[in-house]
């Protein structure tokens, strides 16, 4: 697009909002830049938009060039480098059977390599800070696993165990600012801290043990609408000994 002095250019557009409806209004959309929508939107194939839009068109864009001061000016647009780009967030909100060993409902999760502490540094708690972006649709879990230096299995044998949200659970981001991260504390419930001085205990067949010298730390996001997914930012796992 080119605006010359005293002149304007706006998009506005209307998009599907399922397989059989769409925009009721036209709505803003941003130029050259990316525009954030409050739900997902869709653009559908020819087929589609016949027998569900009645042949109206999924994507139904406006350009208004507009003149302020100076009648001999006009914005203009190069039709031959014009196009939409669209992005989608893979992202559900199932987070269940995400304890077992492996797999889980979740569409997203980070999982991390596994943690090796040195040696005479076995730990017994864990703290996990995470910094995100989570919308109020949004939510966050975090699970550990853990391994015993004495214990004969991998930690791939082990199950994922979850650790419990400690920051009060209405704090939210803005929906409207994608950047407005906050901090979240996780730490492992009393249900894992199960030993004499509260350390973490788990039993592998019949063998008891305390602390643990190896842990992967997996991060599920979920959310109840796909145009508002949460975002990782970072997070510091620490190994605390009791």
């Amino acid at each position: 697009m080119l605006d010359l002095d005293g002149t304007t250019s706006s998009v506005t557009g209307k998009l599907a909002t399922s397989t059989t409806t769409r925009d009721s209004t036209f709505q803003r959309l941003q130029k050259n830049r990316t525009t954030i929508i409050d739900n997902r939107k869709f653009i559908l194939g020819t087929a589609q938009e016949t027998s569900g839009l009645g042949g109206a068109k999924s994507a139904d864009l406006r350009i208004s060039l507009n003149n302020t001061i100076n009648n001999r000016h006009s914005p203009a647009i190069d039709i031959g480098r014009m196009g939409i780009v669209t992005s989608e967030f893979f992202v559900n909100n199932l987070s269940t059977n995400e304890t077992s060993t492996s797999g889980g409902d979740a569409t997203t999760r980070y999982i991390s390599k596994v943690v090796t502490l040195e040696d005479g540094l076995d730990a017994e708690d864990m703290r996990v800070l995470v910094t995100a972006y989570k919308p109020s649709v949004a939510n966050i879990k975090v699970f550990g696993k853990f391994l015993n230096a004495l214990d004969n299995d991998t930690i791939d044998q082990r199950p994922y165990e979850e650790l419990t949200l400690s920051t009060v659970s209405t704090l939210d981001s803005k929906d409207e600012d994608r950047n407005d991260f906050k901090e979240f504390e996780y730490n492992m419930p009393t249900s894992m801290l199960t030993g004499s001085n509260d350390e973490y205990q788990y039993t592998s067949g019949s063998v008891t043990y305390t602390g643990y010298k190896y842990f992967k730390i997996k991060i599920v996001l979920t959310t109840s609408n796909t145009a508002k997914a949460p975002r990782l930012k970072d997070y510091r796992a620490i190994a605390l000994q009791k």
